[in-house]
């Protein structure tokens, strides 16, 4: 949330308002409110995380070269069970973004479907959980982009 304070501090309500939706996925009448409140000195209120299919885990730019390595090599199943291993996500998911590496489309988010959601924030140094900047070390924990503690899905 240190983005959405500094993007106030600057006047840019508007950029402020997509930033937190960004960070918390909520409607966008929620987070002008929430943004508007902070603007006038109030806190931001408790957002809960969302639930359901969401964008998951993302491969980094190396392992992401690892997996086009293995489809151009032809050897598929291997660069399945590497997508797999390192999102988390099902068999099917995993074919189909390796089928659409393979056709050259650009993959790089893959949807993840679950019951399951992380905090908010992280309870050790209290820095917002953002999917876009999430780790993720098992199927139910991500590492915290700021101190690296393992967050577990609930």
């Amino acid at each position: 949330m240190d983005e959405v304070h500094r993007l106030l501090g600057k006047g840019r309500l508007i950029e402020a308002i997509k930033r937190y939706r960004e960070l918390t996925g909520v409607g966008l009448k929620e987070a002008k409110d929430a943004v508007e409140a902070l603007r006038d000195g109030g806190s931001l209120p408790p957002v809960e995380a969302p639930r359901g299919p969401t964008a998951g885990p993302t491969l980094t730019p190396a392992q992401l070269q690892d997996v086009k390595q293995l489809v151009e090599a032809g050897r598929t199943i291997e660069a399945i069970k590497l997508v797999r291993l390192r999102t988390n996500i099902g068999l099917k998911e995993a074919k189909d973004a390796v089928d659409a590496l393979r056709d050259g489309h650009p993959v790089t988010t893959f949807s993840v479907a679950s019951q399951q959601q992380l905090p908010m924030h992280c309870p050790i140094c209290g820095a917002a959980v953002n999917a876009a900047e999430l780790k993720w070390v098992s199927p139910d924990a991500a590492e915290c982009a700021y101190c690296g503690y393992h967050l577990r899905a609930q």
